[in-house]
């Protein structure tokens, strides 16, 4: 019976750090994104990653074409890339 709540307890502990890391995690990518200048890519950075949202969704809630949202991404991973590539080359 001890050995069970002692399990529990190191799994409990364990879960709780990988939430924490997860919303530190998180709250780094917002900050980043929100640093974005442009405001369509930031929308649809946000929109996708944050909100975790569809492209077709994405597409229907900014008048655009999947296909013309599709490119825009691209291009907002770019930018993103070029600010913040190295940090997640290096991890």
């Amino acid at each position: 019976m001890i050995c069970r709540k002692i399990i529990r307890y190191a799994l409990l502990h364990q879960l709780d750090k990988i939430i924490y890391e997860y919303v530190d995690r998180k709250n780094e990518i917002i900050t980043q994104i929100d640093s974005i200048e442009n405001e369509i890519f930031y929308d649809i950075l946000f929109s996708r990653y944050i909100e975790q949202k569809t492209f077709e969704r994405i597409a229907q809630d900014m008048n655009y074409s999947f296909r013309q949202i599709t490119r825009l991404h691209e291009k907002a991973l770019k930018e993103f890339e070029k600010k913040y590539g190295i940090k997640y080359l290096e991890e």
